[in-house]
């Protein structure tokens, strides 16, 4: 083989792989905020878990001037400058605070030129180079439970959109607002799957039988579209960065006027398109 016929067929692997949904972190071009923009007129109420620096709200906000927010961030030095950012917009909340399953005294790993890494775990499966630099914060966690009457206050019953990116507490995080996302009303949740679930030590399938168990409709976030996972198989548990997207109590055709017939491993599935005419 050529190197010139070796580059391609190694770039159109990673486009394929990028098409499917995986190890694209980028929310511009890898389907997230194409899944905002597809449902903004769809909750009243937004809660942005690992808000960071506050990018995915200040996204919220632009699609749905109307919605409240409660932004959830552990890092100390985030939230002060989250609390600036929005001081003036009062459907804005910020509160720092760890969410998790449980309640406990625990320690929050910093990167100090990295935020996005920030996580309850040690971040084992990083190199020693990077994670040498990271120092530990004590922070208390506390459940997205504990804070459901200020939420179902939020809502003026309307839909809850819950955005989960923790770096590997995503599982606890969702397991820990169980009564949040029982509310009778419409619930989205857009999660992050990546190796830091290794770390963490959760599983991917506890995470579909968790939502399965209780009624919701799962997919796949793809730049293309969402692509609904039937039940869960093992490839999927692969640690490849890749988001999912859960819903319950709303019908998808509200949103998505075309549905396309789309070949799986195992027969055929679902794929709703952002927009039929578009390519990457």
């Amino acid at each position: 083989m050529h190197v010139d016929d070796f580059v391609t067929y190694r770039m159109n692997q990673k486009s394929i792989f990028n098409t499917n949904g995986y190890e694209n972190s980028d929310p511009e071009t890898n389907g997230e905020i194409s899944v905002l923009e597809h449902f903004k007129d769809q909750f009243n109420l937004f809660i942005d878990v690992g808000a960071n620096k506050g990018e995915v709200t200040n996204k919220v906000l632009s699609l749905n001037g109307k919605a409240q927010i409660i932004c959830f961030e552990a890092n100390p030095e985030l939230t002060k400058d989250l609390l600036g950012r929005f001081k003036r917009n009062k459907n804005v909340q910020v509160e720092c605070v760890a969410l998790s399953d449980h309640r406990c005294d625990a320690f929050l790993f910093v990167h100090s030129d990295d935020s996005t890494t920030s996580s309850l775990f040690k971040r084992i499966e990083m190199m020693p180079s990077f994670t040498k630099k990271m120092k530990s914060i004590p922070v208390k966690t506390v459940l997205l439970n504990d804070y459901i009457e200020q939420i179902k206050g939020k809502t003026n019953n309307g839909g809850i959109f819950l955005k989960v990116d923790t770096e590997g507490a995503e599982l606890p995080v969702m397991m820990g607002g169980r009564e949040v996302l029982k509310l009778d009303l419409p619930v989205f949740v857009m999660f992050e799957f990546s190796f830091a679930w290794l770390e963490s030590g959760q599983q991917l399938k506890k995470a579909f039988h968790y939502f399965d168990e209780m009624g919701f409709s799962m997919y796949r976030i793809t730049p293309l579209g969402l692509e609904k996972i039937r039940f869960f198989s093992r490839d999927m548990d692969n640690s490849f960065y890749c988001n999912y997207f859960a819903m319950i109590n709303f019908d998808i055709s509200n949103v998505f006027n075309n549905v396309i017939k789309l070949a799986t491993k195992t027969g055929f599935t679902e794929f709703y398109p952002f927009n039929s005419g578009r390519s990457i």
